[in-house]
């Protein structure tokens, strides 16, 4: 059965969104979650964390169990997050039984938030102690750090989301189909590229290093490419959209 629990978090989209993008900090902010190692694309295999060169959205995961004063560890895995329109999903394995965490956002400023959350049966049954675990790690965990950052003028700036690889139209369309404000940023012979994205179109485009261009003429040229990219994408709220891109 999923539990449901929907808060105004007072912070913009892109704070919430940093937070809810870095799987470590999160796992700490739930409470019963432990990242263990992460699946390395490069080589096929699980390493520790800080060996990891390309992350491909597979840990594998520590359930931390409490009975009494005894603490029992579960070994399951956290796939994510995938990233939509208007909300951040990862899936949680324990052997066969499957579960999953969704956070739902809604507007850019003052966050309102609905997390769904429904965890692997046979997590439900090895936390003996707690009636309902989900409504745990959302009320007592996840909720009050939420409550502490409220309105913090930290989350204001410009915040990493994720990387992306791939030809440079194939990557603009999935930020696009991220919605809220995104900065994307990579390089194409030589030179920085950065394009703003706004709701799902193309604000702006800015090329600057050996050439300069911008505005229609930059984004003309870039979509004319065929390179495969590695690019980095930001949320940043609205009033920082002009500062960055200089």
């Amino acid at each position: 059965m999923t539990y449901t629990y929907s808060f105004s978090t007072g912070l913009t989209r892109c704070a919430v969104e940093e937070l809810l993008t870095d799987v470590i900090r999160l796992s700490g902010v739930l409470g019963h979650f432990m990242v263990l190692m992460a699946y390395d694309r490069e080589s096929g295999k699980l390493v520790h964390v800080g060996r990891v060169n390309d992350f491909p959205g597979k840990y594998l995961i520590g359930f931390i169990v409490p009975e009494n004063e005894e603490i029992d560890v579960v070994k399951g895995y956290l796939e994510g997050p995938e990233i939509g329109q208007d909300y951040i999903e990862y899936r949680l394995v324990v052997n066969d039984h499957l579960g999953h965490i969704r956070f739902t956002m809604d507007s850019d400023e003052d966050t309102l938030l609905t997390v769904d959350v429904e965890l692997p049966q046979e997590l439900k049954v090895t936390f003996k102690d707690i009636d309902d675990m989900e409504e745990h790690i959302i009320k007592d965990h996840f909720f009050p750090y939420m409550e502490k950052f409220r309105n913090r003028s930290i989350y204001q700036t410009p915040f990493f989301t994720l990387k992306l690889n791939g030809k440079l139209k194939d990557v603009i369309e999935k930020v696009m189909s991220m919605g809220g404000k995104k900065l994307l940023k990579t390089r194409i012979n030589e030179n920085v590229v950065k394009i703003f994205i706004d709701d799902g179109k193309v604000d702006f485009c800015l090329i600057y290093g050996k050439k300069v261009a911008m505005g229609n003429e930059a984004l003309k040229e870039v979509l004319e490419t065929d390179n495969v990219i590695d690019a980095t994408v930001y949320s940043i709220p609205v009033e920082e959209m002009v500062m960055i891109m200089i």
